[in-house]
């Protein structure tokens, strides 16, 4: 389960998949699904792609020149002896994780959002990898004649 993405031409050709990118996705449903987010198939333009690859690009610029710090998140549950009442109990997972501080680009023009499945949230590696991918992916498309007169779909399932 989780936030999975397709992108394909109208044809029906799949050109990318992404998995629990929600900020791309909220690219998606907000500039191109007027804010409705159904599962729908969206209609995108390569104007839509294009502004798309320079938002990452911009983002991905000033995450370049981002200091990182460490915070600490959950990551789930664990079924643990409470050694005071010698019963069992859920009690909360952590982990330290490394996230770029100066994030007012990224919540400007790509934020994350949270929604069932969807993922994390923090502007972590994890967040800049799929940067970089969509990225390639829309230079890949947009310098392909193949693809020049064409108009795709983007949808998502969760």
């Amino acid at each position: 389960m989780g936030l999975d993405m397709y992108f394909e031409t109208s044809k029906g050709q799949e050109l990318m998949y992404w998995r629990k990118a929600n900020a791309i996705h909220n690219f998606f449903v907000q500039e191109c699904g007027q804010g409705i987010d159904e599962c729908q198939q969206i209609v995108v333009t390569r104007d839509h792609l294009k502004d798309l690859r320079d938002r990452c690009i911009e983002v991905k610029d000033s995450l370049d020149n981002s200091p990182k710090r460490t915070v600490k998140i959950e990551t789930g549950w664990k079924n643990e002896l409470n050694p005071e009442t010698g019963e069992r109990e859920m009690v909360p997972m952590y982990a330290d994780i490394e996230v770029y501080a100066n994030t007012s680009v990224v919540e400007k023009l790509l934020p994350p959002v949270s929604g069932f499945f969807f993922g994390p949230t923090e502007i972590d590696e994890w967040y800049y990898q799929k940067l970089e991918s969509t990225i390639k992916f829309c230079d890949d498309v947009l310098n392909n004649p193949e693809y020049e007169d064409d108009r795709f779909i983007y949808q998502a399932s969760w």
